[in-house]
């Protein structure tokens, strides 16, 4: 028993504060913390207060509490900041970005004139489809998964096909750069191909980071 109690005092508080590290990261790039997680959070601080009130050290009670406090204060910071973003401005959620792209494809494809494609200082992706919001704003989609960049890349291969490559590798090293750029794609009434270009986006020039291997500084040198 002393034995169980000896590895209950070290392996459930570590475990437990990895899942609070775990949850932090999710919520510091603008992410909804896994279920699994959260389950597992509940395990090894709920293991932890049963070691610490069954004759294990005392301090392992207040640091379960102190654990699934700062659980608690991480999962509050995505209301905070919600509530802080006007609502005009805020940026709409969707599932994956399979979704949006079939989206995207389908009302685009009979499409004329200019659209847009690029992903906002929020991480939000730009919809073409929609005119901008009241106050100037891209109307935008935050994604729950998949890299917001990778989706405008293969919008614009779906439009440009082999045309795009040197399109999205002058794209990567913007963004690496941490230079937020958008393509203005483009057609005239009855012809089949695309034109694009780049541009900044106004108010939006700063690329938001992502954990992806495409699009973060280091991949400036690939």
């Amino acid at each position: 028993m002393d034995v169980v109690m000896a590895l209950g005092s070290f392996c459930l508080p570590a475990l437990a504060a990895w899942d609070v590290l775990r949850i932090a990261g999710s919520v510091s790039r603008s992410e909804a913390p896994r279920f699994g997680n959260l389950v597992s959070l509940g395990i090894w601080s709920g293991g932890t207060l049963y070691v610490g009130s069954h004759g294990g050290p005392a301090f392992l009670v207040p640091v379960a509490c102190v654990l699934l406090g700062a659980a608690a204060l991480l999962l509050v910071v995505p209301v905070v900041r919600a509530l802080r973003t006007p609502a005009r401005g805020r940026a709409m959620r969707t599932g994956t970005s399979r979704r949006l792209f079939r989206r995207i494809i389908a009302t685009t494809h009979t499409a004329s004139g200019s659209l847009m494609l690029g992903v906002t200082a929020d991480g939000g992706v730009i919809l073409p489809d929609k005119p901008p919001l009241e106050d100037g704003a891209p109307p935008r989609v935050r994604l729950t998964e998949g890299c917001p960049y990778c989706l405008v890349e293969n919008v614009l291969a779906h439009f440009l096909e082999l045309d795009a490559a040197p399109f999205i590798h002058a794209y990567r090293h913007h963004v690496a750069s941490g230079e937020n750029r958008v393509f203005v794609v483009g057609r005239v009434d009855g012809t089949p191909g695309w034109t694009t270009g780049m541009a900044p986006l106004a108010g939006h020039e700063v690329a938001p980071a992502v954990p992806c291997r495409h699009h973060r500084p280091a991949a400036a040198s690939d």
